[in-house]
């Protein structure tokens, strides 16, 4: 019998990826659209966002995604290779430019660009000790948000348009529970809603669903319980990827975080269903109702895409 399980394992694993690659998008994703990832850590963007990234950075979308990291992770004093690092691992998942000058300026709010006021790239890395990483560490939402608005001002003056140069369309982020309960995680949601609630009205706020710890690690098979879960009234983006996706999303820990590379590190990527699956649920900041935040909306699933 155990014999048997054995056997049949792969062909399911194959069955409902397949499944999972063609079922029909009911919701495209987004196209044209100025896209702004906020994320706490270097690596956060590999170990929870790759399939998000590759599916929204794919060159016939024509999105300008954009990242801001709220810290180096200089806890165990490496933040200038973990900012290296998050660079590389943005060019692999798709971030145009992103290894460019420019890119993984360090920036704070008191003293600017960190790099001798060059132009701001694409992927910024915040460097300030009111955003010092670190478990049980609780970071300002208001800070937050006006860290924010500070680098989207720069973005905005490099643009051909002035001061409304750049603006995010729409903003991902975790959501309230962090996936993972990282209290630095919850804070880029709570700082997130800060910044769209008092600054920008018009940007949508899309956050990563926290799964319970088992589904975690189902890797594709989770994919049956994501798609079903979500068609409860939510506005939603769904993003799976293929096999040549999940190697570029393994590339980008395992090629590009080599500090972080850990042997535990490596049950996550091979097991974890963030490394193939994303959902994320829109979030009524406003309370406009109609959002995923709020339990009601349209029921629309979309993204998928094979990668």
């Amino acid at each position: 019998m155990e014999y048997l399980t054995l056997l049949t394992l792969p062909f399911l694993i194959s069955l409902i990826w397949l499944t999972a690659l063609h079922l029909p998008a009911h919701t495209p994703p987004p196209k044209q659209t100025p896209i702004l990832l906020l994320i706490s850590h270097p690596d956060d963007e590999a170990m929870f966002f790759s399939p998000t990234l590759l599916s929204l950075t794919a060159p016939d979308l024509n999105n300008d995604v954009r990242v801001i990291c709220l810290s180096s992770g200089n806890s165990d004093g490496v933040g200038n290779i973990r900012t290296s690092e998050l660079v590389e691992s943005c060019r692999r998942l798709g971030i145009r430019d992103a290894s460019l000058p420019g890119a993984g300026t360090v920036y704070s709010q008191e003293g600017g660009t960190g790099r001798g006021g060059r132009k701001f790239g694409k992927v910024i890395v915040v460097e300030d000790e009111r955003l010092h990483d670190g478990m049980g560490v609780v970071w300002d939402s208001e800070y937050i948000s006006s860290t924010i608005d500070s680098i989207l001002h720069q973005w905005s003056t490099q643009e051909e348009g002035g001061e409304d140069g750049w603006t995010p369309s729409i903003t991902l982020t975790f959501d309230p529970h962090g996936v993972s309960s990282h209290s630095n995680h919850i804070s880029a949601y709570h700082g997130a809603k800060h910044f769209i609630r008092h600054t920008s009205p018009a940007t949508k706020l899309y956050t990563l669903t926290t799964t319970s710890l088992p589904r975690k690690y189902l890797s594709i098979l989770d994919f049956p319980i994501t798609y079903f879960s979500l068609g409860r009234g939510k506005n939603s983006l769904l993003f799976v990827l293929g096999p040549e996706g999940f190697k570029k999303a393994r590339g980008a820990m395992t090629g590009a975080h080599v500090s972080q590379m850990r042997w535990f590190r490596w049950g996550w990527i091979w097991l974890s269903r963030y490394m193939v699956v994303n959902d994320l649920l829109e979030e009524d900041v406003l309370g406009r109702g109609g959002s995923g935040g709020s339990g009601s909306g349209s029921g629309k699933v979309g993204g998928q895409k094979e990668l």
